[in-house]
């Protein structure tokens, strides 16, 4: 019995954590900048590995790793001016 109660109240509080977190949120309207840093284990880990910006038609711009290209990179997106102007 404590066992099952364990699970429901693991099983409640995991999907409660699911609908709370934040959902991802990019603005379409907008000039993204993007640094991408390694995020894996080793010497590197926390560097700077590329730099890009995707413009208004949806063109990239930069150098290095692109956001996602890795599974262990991590990126920070700034977002610039508008495209609605």
């Amino acid at each position: 019995m404590l066992r099952k109660l364990v699970a429901l109240t693991v099983l409640s509080l995991a999907m409660l954590f699911i609908l709370i977190l934040p959902q991802r949120v990019e603005a379409v309207n907008a000039v993204m900048h993007y640094t991408v840093y390694s995020g894996c284990f080793g010497p590197i880990a926390g560097i700077v590995s590329g730099e890009w910006t995707r413009d208004c038609d949806g063109e990239w711009y930069g150098w290095g790793d692109r956001p996602g290209e890795y599974s262990c990179n991590w990126h920070v997106t700034t977002i610039g001016e508008s495209c609605d102007q």
